[in-house]
């Protein structure tokens, strides 16, 4: 009697973009087969705690999301839990990017002008690449000459209509691959 035992197999895939502190993905570990398996894997390179899954289900894990970081969960190995043991390589990746909320800085943060002076363009910046800038203003009933809402760098003439100082605050809110970060501020008086 020869009894030919199948291979054991365990299945990981795909790619899934996340903000940073959002809420953590789900990574599924999936055993087809009609047997128990024990699956070893991966984060980044470091060896995770044996993982026993019974026949026909899935195990999930959770990522972390509270650093800007790139988690790759290989498969690299699946066993029987029970009787023969039959080793396989897996090459199975699933691929995590917790993308950073970026932080702008507006230089200059502060300025004072006359009325109907073009301003200091308010330039925004980030650490973080491929950053984006949208910003709304206040006061635009008794101050004119920019627009209500924008992107990107910001310049212009600002009239005050009124016999007394106003300042204008321009709220920039900076985005990184689909990720918002915290508004920031300028003001212009």
């Amino acid at each position: 009697t020869i009894t030919v035992n199948p291979t054991p197999t365990a299945s990981i895939s795909g790619t899934t973009s996340v903000c940073q502190n959002a809420l953590s993905p789900i990574i599924p570990f999936t055993n087809p087969l009609a047997l128990p398996i024990t699956i070893t894997y991966h984060i980044n390179l470091a060896t995770q705690p044996t993982i026993n899954l019974a026949a026909n289900s899935t195990y999930t894990v959770a990522v972390p999301t509270t650093t800007a970081n790139t988690y790759a969960y290989n498969l690299v190995s699946v066993a029987y839990s029970v009787g023969k043991t039959c080793i396989t390589g897996v090459s199975a990746t699933a691929t995590v990017v917790v993308n950073p909320k970026p932080v702008a800085v507006a230089t200059p943060a502060s300025q004072s002008i006359c009325s109907s002076d073009a301003i200091t363009p308010i330039l925004l910046n980030s650490t973080t690449p491929g950053t984006s800038y949208n910003w709304t203003r206040d006061n635009t009933v008794y101050v004119t000459g920019i627009a209500a809402s924008g992107s990107g760098d910001i310049s212009g003439t600002l009239t005050n209509t009124t016999s007394l100082p106003v300042t204008v605050i321009f709220t920039i809110t900076p985005t990184a691959n689909g990720c918002p970060g915290a508004p920031t501020t300028a003001r212009v008086t």
